[in-house]
C-alpha cells in the first residue's frame, strides 16, 4: 500500500468507500494547515481495493481489540483532539 501526502480545503472523510466504486480511501494524520490567511487540512491517504481494505483494517483491529467503527471514531477524535492542541 503506497501512502500519498494530500490537501483539501474540507475535513476529510478518514475512510472513504463512495468516491471511486470498488475502492477505500483510507486518511490518516490530518492536520489544519494556515498558509496566507487560508486554512487547509494536510493529511496522507492511501487508495485500496475492498479486499485491500479489508485486510488493512483486520490487522488494526487485531491490534487493539475494537470493532472497525470504533476504530475509526477514535481516529478521528485523536485528530480533532491535535488539531485543538495546535490551535492553542
Amino acid at each position: 500500500m503506497e501512502w500519498n501526502q494530500a490537501e483539501s480545503r474540507q475535513y476529510p472523510e478518514l475512510v472513504d468507500a463512495t468516491s471511486c466504486p470498488g475502492k477505500v480511501y483510507v486518511r490518516t494524520n490530518v492536520k489544519e494547515v494556515t498558509h496566507d490567511e487560508e486554512a487547509y487540512y494536510s493529511y496522507q491517504e492511501a487508495l485500496m481495493s475492498q479486499e485491500e481494505y479489508q485486510s488493512y483494517s483486520g490487522q488494526k483491529i487485531e491490534g487493539t481489540g475494537t470493532n472497525d467503527n470504533q476504530t475509526v471514531i477514535m481516529s478521528a477524535l485523536a485528530d480533532i483532539a491535535e488539531m485543538l492542541m495546535d490551535m492553542m
